[in-house]
C-alpha cells in the first residue's frame, strides 16, 4: 500500500506509514516535474521504526499518520508499555497550504 500527495507538478509517494525505504530502488519518493528529488526518508525511535495505527488522506495535498513506538507494544490485546509514545506525522504540500486555511 502507498500514500500519494499531489499538487500541480509536485508529487510525493510514500509507504503507508509516510516513510520512504532507505537504500532501495523503488518508485517511492518526492518528484517535481517527473524528476525524483528525494528517494529515502525514515523515522526511527530508539533505532526501530514505529508501528502504524492509522493513516488519513482526505485531501490530495495533506496526509496524517498516527504511529506509536514499537517497543513493548502488543496491539492484539491493547497492552502498551508505560513508556508508550504516540507520534503524529503530517505530510502536506506547502503550495496548497499557502492558500488553504486547513493547514
Amino acid at each position: 500500500m502507498s500514500v500519494s500527495l499531489k499538487e500541480d507538478a509536485l508529487v510525493l509517494i510514500t509507504e503507508n506509514d509516510g516513510s520512504l525505504q532507505l537504500g532501495s530502488a523503488s518508485p517511492f519518493g518526492l518528484y517535481y516535474h517527473d524528476t525524483q528529488f528525494l528517494s529515502g526518508y525514515a523515522l526511527r525511535v530508539n533505532g526501530a521504526p514505529p508501528i502504524l495505527l492509522s493513516a488519513n488522506t482526505e485531501q490530495n495535498y495533506v496526509a496524517t499518520f498516527q504511529l506509536m513506538r514499537a517497543e513493548g507494544a502488543t496491539l492484539g490485546t491493547a497492552r502498551h508499555a508505560a513508556e508508550a509514545l504516540s507520534i503524529r506525522r503530517t505530510r502536506f504540500s506547502p503550495t496548497a497550504c499557502a492558500s488553504a486555511s486547513a493547514c
